[in-house]
């Protein structure tokens, strides 16, 4: 599935800004995921930076409280290492 509109949580929002993840990565790892699978009621899209850092994305697909919408993203992580 190809992401084009998408809506962030407050608290993906938060943390997009505390470990300065900028949309673009956070679109380009839902639609390039080097890693991807569920996790309970979610979905996790996993991406390695240039930097070194591994972007997790952790969202719900066509969520039904948002119609129109291709994801809401839940939470973001940033941490360092390459995904395995």
């Amino acid at each position: 599935m190809k992401f084009e509109r998408i809506k962030l949580s407050n608290h993906a929002r938060k943390r997009m800004r505390q470990r300065n993840i900028p949309r673009g990565q956070i679109m380009r790892t839902l639609n390039e995921p080097e890693r991807a699978y569920p996790s309970g009621d979610t979905k996790v899209a996993e991406r390695s930076t240039e930097a070194g850092n591994v972007i997790q994305v952790i969202y719900v697909e066509r969520p039904e409280s948002y119609p129109g919408m291709d994801a809401f993203i839940v939470s973001l992580v940033r941490r360092s290492g390459r995904v395995e």
